[in-house]
């Protein structure tokens, strides 16, 4: 199944929605089970479209909009707000819309009603577009295109994950410092490496676990030094995965668990 926004996007506006929802179910109950047609206004505005969009989140053959920006160069606008914020917005401009309808059902104040209305709907679509869209930027969007080529153009060295960090290296192995414990290892005790990505709300943490004959550890794109081990470990290895963080990393949100290095190519 198709959705026309994106994942992230989907998964900003269900917070807001959840929460304007469960108002009019928590009514329902101090109010001794009266009925509120306010309240049954609600629940369709809100309710349906939040079941909606958490059955679409939890079904793994959904096919999310991607959220591709242009190149700096091409973009029509770029605003003073990252994606974090768009979050609040979308909290404000609900409650916001959930005010106006308050007003001009239950007490008939379609002056204000409206205008609330107005103001919430409006922001709200507003900033769903600008999240989505691939010429509005954000203070925190980036373009795939440009990334690859500052990065191709700035010294590994210059970025912590090609520094050594929590490795060392020797001729025939390195040493790691983990949280409880250094360990200092070959490469031939190496027998797996696999690497597959943990969905964390609206970014992805590509994990990487390197299994020895009884036991493993694990390290993430967080973890000073990374890629320096992963290039040595290309080098030091035969039969490693040389495309591995392509393949890892796209499409996004997806799990892309892979077998980087298996012992013996077994």
């Amino acid at each position: 199944m198709a959705i026309p926004i994106s994942r992230q996007l989907a998964e900003q506006i269900i917070i807001p929605f959840l929460a304007v929802t469960a108002v009019p179910i928590l009514d329902f109950f101090i109010a001794e089970h009266q009925q509120d047609n306010t309240n049954i206004v609600f629940l369709l505005l809100f309710g349906v479209p939040t079941i909606f969009l958490g059955w679409t989140l939890l079904y793994k053959k959904t096919n999310f909009k991607e959220t591709i920006k242009v190149p700096s160069t091409k973009r029509f606008i770029r605003l003073p707000f990252n994606s974090s914020h768009c979050l609040f917005i979308f909290i404000i401009s609900s409650f916001f819309i959930f005010g106006g309808i308050g007003n001009i059902i239950k007490y008939g104040g379609h002056s204000t009603g409206f205008s609330m209305l107005f103001i919430g709907t409006t922001v709200f679509v507003l900033t769903a577009i600008a999240h989505d869209h691939p010429r509005v930027w954000l203070s925190d969007s980036r373009n795939l295109e440009e990334e690859a080529e500052r990065i191709k153009n700035t010294p590994k060295e210059d970025f912590p994950m090609y520094q050594d960090g929590i490795f060392s290296y020797a001729d025939n192995g390195f040493t790691v410092k983990l949280d409880k414990v250094t360990k200092t290892l070959s490469w031939a005790e190496i027998t797996l490496i696999k690497a597959y990505k943990i969905d964390q709300f609206t970014v992805d943490s590509i994990v990487i676990e390197i299994h020895l004959d009884q036991t493993y550890f694990t390290i993430s794109d967080e973890t000073h030094g990374h890629m320096k081990f992963m290039d040595t470990a290309e080098e030091k290895l035969s039969n490693f995965k040389k495309d591995w963080f392509m393949v890892v990393a796209y499409p996004a949100f997806k799990e892309n668990l892979t077998i980087v290095y298996e012992k013996n190519g077994s």
